[in-house]
């Protein structure tokens, strides 16, 4: 997690001991896009979560990867990497050292992953038919995002907290789980493959499609559901390690996607949640109030954000520290 007050200026980030593939970067002071931009598509490349437009080319925004960070340019306004004297959010992962061919499934992809945390970005051109694609991992990915670059199109997720296969929920925006049996073929991943279906969405003919695929790490990431309770003493969630990034989502309601990180507020309680289905500014209301604890997260506080009497919740978390090593907080 990197926060930085921008001066408007083109800047370096640097000292993550990685070179990252995957940058999301958020406007915390105002309202401001997410952006994305990775190793696999390119540098100049950009993708809005909370926006449904086609990727855009921009010469400003993330202009290069390097081993220990990366270097943005002046891009400001609504695109979300610099504008003078605004508070920027960035969140930053590893997948790997090298981009390969992936002829593990029906369609060959071009993949990049990092199978010791459990990431990996895949690119493939749709067919609009059933098919399979690698994604590198050896392990069944839980949580996949997907999105069709040069159309506007919605963002497509499998994760394992959904019902089942033929279900899908959209990081775009704040509707439930829907049903598609076209999306991923009504068949979960396996430790080798995707499926996917003749969704236009998801795999269309002569477009090229994006995926971040996350499989659970012990000690690293998690991945999963839990039922709200209604109340401030809320619902606990053992993760196993000291969480340094949370995303939560109602499934089975109507709600925001929220996300907290330690970086941000470094004690508890954590109020500072952020929405990638929204250009809104970083919120600290107290109803959005979660600790992020040693061995997992806790909701201090009732409502359909996170925590409302029967709603199912999907989640990811990402840790600060492997539990053995971890610090309460």
């Amino acid at each position: 997690v990197v926060l930085y007050s921008s001066d408007g200026n083109a800047r370096t980030i640097s000292g993550l001991n990685m070179s990252p593939d995957l940058v999301w970067s958020k406007r915390r002071s105002s309202a401001g896009r997410n952006v994305l931009t990775d190793s696999v598509r390119g540098v100049n490349k950009e993708l809005f979560p909370n926006r449904t437009d086609a990727e855009r080319t921009s010469t400003n925004g993330l202009t290069a990867f390097n081993s220990d960070g990366y270097t943005l340019g002046t891009d400001s306004g609504q695109y979300g990497w610099q504008a003078n004297g605004q508070t920027f959010v960035n969140w930053a992962w590893d997948a790997g050292s090298s981009t390969v061919s992936n002829t593990d499934g029906s369609i060959t992809s071009s993949v990049r992953a990092s199978q010791t945390n459990g990431f990996s970005i895949v690119s493939w051109s749709g067919t609009s038919a059933n098919a399979t694609v690698g994604h590198g991992l050896n392990a069944a990915p839980e949580f996949i995002i997907t999105k069709v670059r040069g159309m506007t199109s919605n963002w497509y997720c499998y994760h394992t907290g959904l019902t089942n296969a033929t279900k899908y929920i959209w990081l775009n925006s704040n509707n439930a789980e829907g049903t598609q049996t076209a999306a991923w073929n009504s068949t979960d991943p396996t430790s080798s493959v995707i499926h996917v279906g003749g969704e236009a969405e998801v795999n269309r003919n002569g477009y090229n499609t994006i995926a971040y695929c996350f499989a659970p790490v012990e000690g690293h990431s998690k991945f999963g559901s839990y039922e709200g309770n209604g109340s401030n003493d809320g619902v606990f969630v053992h993760t196993g390690f000291s969480v340094r990034w949370l995303l939560t989502k109602a499934s089975s309601h109507g709600s925001d996607w929220q996300l907290w990180d330690s970086a941000r507020q470094s004690y508890n309680v954590n109020a500072n949640t952020l929405t990638p289905n929204s250009n809104g500014a970083e919120t600290g209301s107290a109803g959005y109030a979660v600790d992020l604890l040693s061995n997992g997260f806790k909701f201090r506080m009732y409502g359909s954000s996170s925590n409302q009497s029967g709603y199912t919740y999907i989640w990811a978390a990402f840790a600060e520290h492997p539990f053995k090593t971890a610090r309460a907080r």
